[in-house]
């Protein structure tokens, strides 16, 4: 896939294989990506280390709607997302140890965006 002059959204951008992904794409080209994390301080560290093209936000990837609403804020400041990275994972000693914590474990392993190009 050509990347010059794609948009991209990276999830779990603020450290680790986010981190080298959202870099990878800036220096392959793309017109503008969008490092998020749960930690939002991480992906704004992300986002200042790629520089001008890149902006961030926090994001939690077991909330549906936040997702929904990163890609909608997205595109209308950059236009159509071309890709989304689903990178972020979640882990959680005692994720298991309640129902709650199990949906939300459940949830951020499987939500996500199925983007296509347009």
């Amino acid at each position: 896939m050509e990347l010059k002059d794609k948009v991209a959204i990276v999830t779990g951008a603020g450290s680790g294989i986010g981190r080298a992904l959202a870099q990878r794409l800036a220096q392959a080209g793309v017109r503008a990506v969008v490092c998020t994390d749960l930690s939002g301080s991480n992906a704004e560290e992300t986002a200042r280390m790629i520089g001008g093209i890149a902006s961030s936000a926090t994001l939690d990837v077991a909330d549906e709607a936040a997702i929904e609403k990163i890609v909608a804020d997205t595109e209308a400041r950059f236009g159509a997302v071309d890709l989304f990275v689903s990178n972020a994972g979640y882990g959680d000693s005692s994720a298991c140890s309640t129902e709650r914590s199990s949906i939300r474990l459940r949830n951020a392993s499987t939500s996500g965006c199925n983007c296509t190009p347009h």
